[in-house]
This record gives C-alpha cells, sequence and structure tokens, in this order.
C-alpha cells in the first residue's frame, strides 16, 4: 500500500514540480553553479512552497508555480543568505 502511495505522490503535480526543482538545485551544486548555503536555502524554501501549496488550494492553483521557478527560488534564497 505505501508503494502505491509513492506513486500517487510522484503523478501529483505540486510533488513533481518539487521534484523536478530540487534535482535542478542539486545538479547545478554539483556542477559548482551554486554554493553550499545557497543550495541548502533555496531547497529549504522550496519545502516551504511546496508544504504552502499542500495546504493551501488557492495558492496551489495561482502562486506555486511562480514561485517554483528556478530563477525566483535562487533570488529568493540569495537574499536570505547574504548577509
Amino acid at each position: 500500500a505505501m508503494m502505491r502511495q509513492k506513486e500517487q505522490n510522484r503523478e501529483h503535480p505540486i510533488y513533481r514540480l518539487f521534484s523536478t526543482r530540487t534535482n535542478t538545485i542539486r545538479k547545478h551544486h554539483q556542477r559548482g553553479k551554486i554554493s553550499d548555503d545557497l543550495r541548502r536555502e533555496s531547497l529549504r524554501l522550496a519545502e516551504i512552497c511546496r508544504d504552502k501549496a499542500l495546504m493551501d488550494n488557492g495558492y496551489a492553483a495561482a502562486g506555486y508555480a511562480r514561485d517554483m521557478e528556478q530563477e525566483r527560488l535562487y533570488a529568493e534564497a540569495r537574499k536570505r543568505v547574504t548577509p
């Protein structure tokens, strides 16, 4: 039953966008495009957006995809990382 739940999550648009984005962030880090701090903060922001989208249908429909754009996540993360 747990396996079936995981498969359903993979198809869920909120989880699909989240895993695509977090994979990209990890790849950029591996390739040296972003720092450790930026990677950590970007992943944290992505998790916050995902959780908010799961709780709030209005946000999931309207703001989630916009907030999860790569450059938008990086820009927000840079604000929080840079003192």
